[in-house]
């Protein structure tokens, strides 16, 4: 069949704008206003953040602590034993030394010997001779040969008798040195034990005072920085103390939205029936409807269009409402570029498109 007058088609879109807009309760907003203007206020006085801290941040060593340094430094410059008395330090090299091993620099010995010896000449002198002498006289040999002899003898025996003794208080006083040396030798590292727990001592000493005077320091750096930022965090803290109090808030929003609808117009039925049927499809895209015939059910033929393609009444899959369209699989092998795919995979119809060919002639 054919006949009726030619439709006329219009395109149809729709835009929709909306804006929201979220505030905290009403209750809270002139105090929140007043705090942000406070901060404000701040910051046009102060477009700057503030200055590092002017003054000493690190406190200096204090004495004790520059003794206990400089006294490290001598010990490893000195060696063991810097830190005793410089008289047992000097004894203490010089027996290490083996100044005291040769009997002549030892005082002590060459003291007592003379002592003994001493004691000894004087009653050789004074006691073994004159009663040697007395002898010769009662025999009225006095001056002979063998009075001088004897003298001499007994005098040589003091003396061989005085070198042995000697001798061997030499070897005594020898190995007694060398003792004490040994013993000194093993005295050494607690020498260094002292000298450490002297240096130590100054090293705590300084150490409590060190901190103290940091700590001076550090409370003059918080009190200047809260001088400088006191009032900011007073200000965000009770902004932050009120939003915790009423965390809601209100929401507002406007909207606006416009369009038209394409419409087929004609004395044509089918093309009244066509153009509801258009009306009723799910628009998805501007001027697409789906009309996939996976989507379709109860499918028949009611016409066609004037270039040959068939109308079909058909039902979407769910729905009770029977509807008026075309295929997009048949639409597609006539004029591939009036249908397209959605992202879903199915088939959709720019009705545009495919039913332009048919206006001169009208619906058949």
């Amino acid at each position: 069949m054919s006949g009726g007058q030619t439709p006329s088609q219009s395109n149809s879109y729709q835009t929709q704008q909306t804006t929201s807009t979220s505030e905290p309760s009403p209750f809270l907003q002139p105090y929140l206003k007043q705090l942000v203007g406070n901060v404000g206020n701040l910051f046009d006085k102060n477009p700057s953040a503030p200055a590092y801290y002017p003054g000493q941040t690190v406190a200096t060593p204090s004495v004790a602590t520059q003794s206990y340094q400089q006294t490290l430094r001598d010990l490893g410059t000195n060696g063991l034993g810097y830190g005793i008395d410089a008289a047992s330090r000097q004894n203490a090299a010089d027996t290490l030394a083996g100044k005291y091993l040769d009997p002549a620099n030892n005082p002590w010995l060459q003291k007592s010997l003379a002592a003994g010896f001493g004691t000894q000449n004087e009653q050789f002198n004074n006691t073994v001779v004159p009663s040697l002498r007395s002898q010769f006289a009662a025999a009225g040999r006095t001056g002979a040969s063998e009075d001088f002899n004897t003298t001499m003898r007994a005098a040589k025996d003091l003396g061989q008798t005085q070198a042995n003794a000697a001798a061997n208080a030499e070897l005594g006083a020898y190995n007694n040195e060398r003792g004490i040396q040994q013993q000194v030798q093993g005295m050494l590292p607690s020498f260094q034990g002292m000298d450490l727990q002297r240096a130590a001592a100054l090293g705590q000493s300084g150490q409590g005072i060190d901190a103290y005077n940091q700590a001076l320091i550090d409370d003059q750096i918080k009190r200047y920085t809260y001088d400088k930022t006191a009032n900011l965090n007073y200000w965000s803290d009770i902004a932050q103390r009120m939003l915790g109090m009423y965390p809601g808030g209100t929401t507002s929003g406007t909207g606006t939205s416009s369009g038209y609808t394409q419409s087929i117009q004609g004395t044509n039925p089918l093309a009244t029936v066509l153009n509801a049927g258009m009306k009723g499809a799910s628009m998805v895209l501007p001027y697409l409807f789906a009309s996939d015939e996976r989507l379709k059910t109860d499918i028949r033929p009611v016409g066609r269009l004037n270039d040959g393609q068939n109308v079909y009444s058909y039902r979407f899959h769910g729905s009770p409402r029977t509807q008026i369209g075309l295929l997009a699989q048949e639409v597609e092998k006539k004029y591939p570029d009036a249908v397209a795919t959605h992202p879903a995979g199915y088939k959709m119809v720019h009705y545009g498109r495919a039913t332009a060919a048919a206006a001169p002639g009208g619906l058949m």
